[in-house]
């Protein structure tokens, strides 16, 4: 185990179609000993079926002390999900809608801002441009809401939303009381 048994947040996007990859990000939250949110590790899994990609976040619970899933279980996530259950029966279900997507991005912008979140320098060429593909926009109805811009680079901003799903576990307390 490369952190020890410090304790890790998994974000998981699943797969979809075409350029829709499913991603894969590690989180230590902070702790004693560290103020901030670190990106630990990123897998970018193109065209991975369910089994594959249920196989490797089994790996990354072996290698990390996973205390935490988050996984997009609508469509493509839904088997993966049912998966993961049966060995981490704690993992969140993230159902998409204006308002979970408005607490992922505002927790992100909060801990980007006060500048409590690293990534390795390894993995920013896949974390950033995510991010910035994530763009805000509204509803047909006009409510806010955000979306990501697909692209060769990005997918569908994959790694970021993964990136969104780790820290959605972080509580918004934490983000104003961290210093």
């Amino acid at each position: 185990r490369p952190l020890g048994n410090l304790p890790c947040w998994l974000g998981y996007d699943p797969s979809g179609e075409g350029d829709d990859a499913a991603a894969l990000v590690v989180v230590a939250p902070p702790g004693a000993t560290y103020s901030k949110y670190r990106v630990v590790e990123v897998i970018r899994m193109d065209e991975a079926d369910y089994q594959q990609q249920f196989e490797q976040i089994q790996a990354l619970r072996d290698k990390y002390n996973i205390e935490y899933i988050g996984i997009d279980n609508q469509g493509e996530g839904a088997g993966v999900y049912q998966q993961v259950l049966k060995v981490f029966p704690t993992a969140e279900a993230i159902r998409y809608n204006p308002e979970s997507k408005s607490t992922m991005v505002t927790k992100a912008q909060t801990l980007l801002k006060r500048k409590l979140i690293e990534i390795d320098n390894v993995y920013l060429d896949d974390v950033l441009p995510a991010m910035l593909a994530i763009q805000r926009s509204s509803t047909k109805e006009g409510t806010p809401t955000y979306t990501a811009r697909r692209s060769d680079e990005t997918g569908h901003a994959d790694v970021a939303w993964a990136l969104l799903h780790a820290i959605h576990h972080a509580e918004f307390e934490t983000l104003i009381d961290t210093e």
